[in-house]
């Protein structure tokens, strides 16, 4: 894991661009139905065999990422890491950070699983600050728009959700707000800008109440307990898991237990206590966000 780290800090336009497009054919190649990972459109099915390390918002904080792959991540097969999305803008290494989880998925294309969040969204939906253009300009001089573009290509092409049946749905920000079947979570790309499945996927956050309202985000929506439950049964599972919003702790359950909200980053504009990450070992009992929480493992910010 550190050499994968090192090569990320200094491997060269061509070679970032390489590892950039040799990423996004494995995920169309597993969206195609070639390779080990069982996939519906946009949603992945996880096994349950396997340990699992879901792993929130990175925001380009490679010395995190770097701490969760040397702690969590061992050269064994029965390991796999979900990450919920939000790998670049508002962190100096937002290209490294990509870079890494990009050839991680590259070395081991039936362990990692990559998830698309609003940071990663079409440029319908744009973020601010999205800084990650300058980081790639401070990089890579006047190759950095070629480079963004395949980012923008890879992207596109990065799976919505994750599901360990009967056990956790895995996704960057919240459940289609009318959710009606599991397609308009495996179809959501598809159907977009028809139907904005899409939005809420990637922007929307709970709140503690019932029903749902537009967010102040500028996207998708604020869903409350009931979205929540009716989304878990519709797909078959007990627990939410997702990232998108900061937790001064690095996890903070929510809707009673429903939802737990993992954050993995540290340092400013966030200013959170902890990073976080959790391991879900295999066949487990299904676990609820509480019980989630208190085995998560956590990177204290210095000073």
């Amino acid at each position: 894991m550190s050499e994968v780290i090192r090569e990320s800090l200094v491997a060269p336009a061509k070679s970032f661009i390489e590892v950039l497009e040799a990423c996004r054919d494995i995920i169309e190649g597993e969206r195609a139905g070639r390779g080990p990972m069982k996939c519906r459109g946009d949603l992945v099915y996880l096994p349950e065999d396997k340990a699992i390390i879901v792993i929130g918002d990175l925001h380009g904080d490679l010395h995190t990422l770097e701490w969760i792959l040397k702690t969590g991540f061992p050269q064994e097969q029965d390991t796999m890491l979900v990450f919920l999305g939000d790998y670049v803008d508002r962190g100096s290494h937002s290209p490294e950070v990509l870079y890494t989880v990009c050839k991680l998925k590259i070395l081991h294309p039936d362990r990692v699983v990559l998830l698309r969040g609003n940071h990663e969204g079409p440029p319908d939906m744009p973020v601010y600050p999205h800084d990650f253009q300058e980081y790639l300009y401070l990089r890579f001089g006047d190759m950095w728009r070629e480079i963004y573009e395949k980012a923008l290509s890879l992207f596109k092409s990065l799976h919505l959700a994750a599901l360990l049946p009967e056990k956790y749905l895995m996704l960057h920000g919240g459940p289609p707000v009318d959710i009606s079947g599991i397609d308009d979570i495996a179809k959501a790309s598809e159907l977009y800008p028809e139907k904005t499945f899409l939005e809420d996927i990637l922007w929307s956050d709970p709140y503690p109440g019932e029903g749902y309202r537009p967010s102040p985000r500028g996207a998708g929506h604020y869903y409350g307990y009931d979205v929540t439950r009716k989304a878990l049964r519709i797909v078959g599972a007990r627990t939410l898991i997702r990232g998108h919003t900061p937790c001064f702790e690095g996890v903070c359950p929510e809707h009673q237990g429903m939802i737990l909200t993992l954050f993995s980053r540290l340092g400013p504009p966030y200013y959170n206590r902890f990073a976080a990450y959790i391991t879900i070992p295999p066949r487990p009992p299904p676990m609820d966000a509480f019980e989630l929480s208190r085995s998560a493992r956590r990177l204290e910010e210095e000073g």
